[in-house]
């Protein structure tokens, strides 16, 4: 062991890199970080490499989920690769479906359908479903709503977005 290193240090340094984190661990994502000490435990990073987390998303322990109760799921998870809907919540009340779609075409790279319940001709529930072909593409549209709020409207409350199950044939 080199002078000044630990063993648990030593141990990080030799973890694989890979897309999520570098040779050395960093911090989490940005809206994240009241959840660093639970997202950074080393045995967490272990529990992660042994989880066989594509045959089964289920088996994903909750601290894995990056999940905050204010802006709904990260990107980052992988829980997004596995679906090709999106529900989005927060929305005012008075934000009108011509209105979203204005604002998902100046985010969505790629063709999108939504669907938008409405309690009247002018009034919305307050959520939305975006369905994509491809989860990248979805992805990337979360990617850019991440922590984000209806631009048109004087709303302070983050838009909360998660993986929905799909119903029915993608767009």
């Amino acid at each position: 062991m080199a002078l000044g290193v630990s063993a648990v240090d030593q141990e990080v340094a030799s973890l694989p890199p890979s897309k999520f984190w570098g040779p050395v661990v960093t911090g989490p994502p940005p809206g994240l970080e009241h959840m660093a000490i639970e997202l950074l435990q080393h045995p967490l990073l272990n529990m992660m490499q042994q989880l066989e987390v594509h045959s089964d998303p289920q088996k994903i322990p909750e601290a894995f989920t990056l999940w905050s109760e204010e802006f709904g799921l990260h990107p980052s998870s992988i829980q997004w690769l596995t679906t090709t809907k999106m529900m989005i919540r927060n929305i005012p009340a008075r934000c009108t479906e011509p209105e979203f779609r204005l604002y998902l075409n100046t985010l969505a790279k790629r063709e999108y359908v939504l669907e938008m319940p409405k309690t009247s001709a002018s009034k919305c529930k307050g959520y939305a479903f975006v369905q994509m072909r491809d989860p990248e593409d979805l992805v990337a549209l979360a990617r850019e709503m991440w922590q984000t709020c209806v631009p048109s409207r004087m709303s302070p409350r983050p838009l909360k977005i998660h993986p929905a199950e799909p119903q029915g044939p993608a767009c």
